[in-house]
């Protein structure tokens, strides 16, 4: 008798995150095998090995896996400015060379994976996180509508501030944008009138949105209205999708503002368990589904 193998989803998720066990349960409920993995594995002394014939992360195979989910992008220098990770049982940093070496055999093992198969977001999608106005510059040169931006040092707080302030690096595995001190490096948007909504885009469509009365409430970073898949208006949801296609993203939260809508700002590694929440547990069977279509497909 032949037993047929059924096919294998991989999440390479954060230890500290739930969204894992969630997406694994959601990919169960599709006849899907799941297994889950620690981003951290290269930096907590677990084994990522890659052969000629194989690639291993904690002994599971990827290259036997259908699609690969990533929680958060890999970025593979260490940056001094932020705090570098523990290592295994929760002992001093490692040296920022030893942790190169770390981050770049993960982001070899994936990029290898993404070669033949979907791995969401794809390595190459780090890059944009690194530099949020990276992002928005490419979607200016596709022809997206993206609102005024300037990156200059950030103010003193205190000072009249023509617009408003964020971090110019995005969310990474190990990076948590928060408005930059006064001097360094900031992603200047100009005034925006109006209410902000964001847009999930997983896998080509809209997960759901959030949506805040003021731009002010929006880049503070308290709660705002959740919208569900069919409550994101259309033009808000196209214009989302339009610019994750536009930069090669199955998975970005795009912030727009105004009407027609213009995006404000891309996140190309959104908080996967803090949507989900917001979403009432409805972001990992969506994006479950979605990636079962687009790998399943091929």
């Amino acid at each position: 008798m032949i037993r047929r193998m059924l096919p294998t989803f991989v999440h390479i998720g954060l230890p500290e995150s739930p969204f894992g066990a969630r997406f694994a349960e959601a990919v169960r409920s599709l006849g899907i095998a799941a297994e889950t993995a620690s981003i951290d594995a290269t930096i907590e002394g677990g084994t990522v090995t890659v052969r000629p014939d194989a690639v291993l992360w904690e002994k599971i195979p990827l290259l036997d896996a259908v699609a690969v989910v990533v929680e958060a992008p890999l970025f593979p220098w260490p940056q001094p400015l932020g705090a570098a990770p523990r290592g295994a049982g929760g002992a001093a940093p490692l040296p920022f060379a030893v942790e190169r070496e770390a981050r770049s055999l993960a982001l070899s093992a994936l990029s290898l994976v993404a070669e033949s198969r979907p791995v969401w977001n794809r390595p190459a999608a780090a890059h944009l996180a690194a530099s949020r106005a990276v992002a928005l510059a490419r979607l200016e040169t596709a022809g997206i509508p993206v609102r005024a931006w300037k990156l200059l040092p950030a103010p003193e707080r205190g000072d009249r501030e023509d617009g408003i302030i964020l971090d110019s690096v995005g969310r990474d595995r190990w990076h948590r944008p928060s408005r930059p001190s006064p001097g360094e490096p900031a992603l200047v948007l100009g005034p925006v009138a109006g209410d902000v909504v964001s847009v999930l885009v997983a896998g080509g469509a809209a997960a759901g949105g959030e949506r805040h009365p003021s731009a002010a409430a929006w880049s503070s970073g308290s709660p705002g209205a959740p919208l569900a898949s069919a409550a994101v208006p259309k033009p808000l949801a196209d214009a989302a999708i339009a610019a994750a296609r536009a930069l090669g993203l199955d998975i970005a939260a795009v912030a727009l503002a105004g009407d027609p809508a213009a995006t404000l700002l891309v996140e190309t590694g959104p908080d996967l368990s803090v949507w989900d929440d917001l979403l009432d547990g409805g972001l990992a069977p969506f994006l479950a589904g979605r990636l079962a279509a687009a790998a399943l497909a091929r």
